[in-house]
């Protein structure tokens, strides 16, 4: 049995999952076992890709540079949800 996200307001700490287009894999700024790591409480913001290709970030910190670079445009929150990430093995 799978665990189905629950919607939260916009108040307490969130961590950041971009979630990229096309079919690329989403990023998340933390994961669990990092100090930051807020226990599965997300927001989710959208990624748009502005002078570069698609392409698959595999970290928080390459796509917020790339954001800086104008390269791509992260959008504002459109979604607050608590679910556990789930590293696969």
């Amino acid at each position: 049995m799978s665990a189905i996200p629950r919607d939260l307001p916009p108040h307490g700490k969130f961590d950041t999952i971009y979630v990229l287009p096309g079919g690329l894999a989403p990023v998340s700024e933390s994961a669990p076992g990092d100090q930051n790591y807020n226990g599965g409480r997300w927001e989710a913001r959208p990624v748009e890709f502005v002078s570069i290709a698609p392409m698959q970030f595999t970290n928080a910190e390459d796509l917020e540079a790339a954001a800086d670079r104008g390269e791509v445009r992260i959008g504002d929150v459109v979604r607050r949800f608590e679910c556990p990430l789930i590293r696969s093995r």
